[in-house]
């Protein structure tokens, strides 16, 4: 059996172009195993996974997978703060992020 190793690099770049081409949910593999590379180097490459998470988030909410969305967002957030402090601007575009999943899911529990 033949192995090919590939890149964080590669698999964004594999992720983007399904996610362009209205097949998010098949984008969502690939980039959770980008995630899981950066997150397994000697040193980890955070801030990368942290944007990356951030993203897959977005997808998530879009495909109404809420908890996962959130998941992803608070551990965005958790890297974010730990790296920039609080008052950064990604922090606040993932609090931001959080905000509008917290009103979809209100008001879907609301209808």
């Amino acid at each position: 059996m033949r192995f090919q190793t590939i890149s964080y690099a590669e698999l964004t770049k594999h992720a983007s172009k399904r996610l362009h081409s209205d097949r998010e949910a098949a984008a969502l593999p690939l980039y959770e195993d980008a995630i899981a590379i950066l997150e397994s180097l000697d040193p980890p490459k955070s801030l990368s996974a942290a944007n990356l998470r951030n993203n897959v988030a977005m997808i998530y909410k879009g495909l109404a997978r809420f908890e996962d969305a959130e998941a992803h967002y608070i551990k965005a957030l958790a890297v974010f703060e730990h790296e920039y402090g609080q008052n950064s601007e990604d922090v606040a575009a993932v609090y931001n992020n959080l905000g509008s999943y917290s009103t979809i899911t209100c008001l879907t529990v609301i209808i």
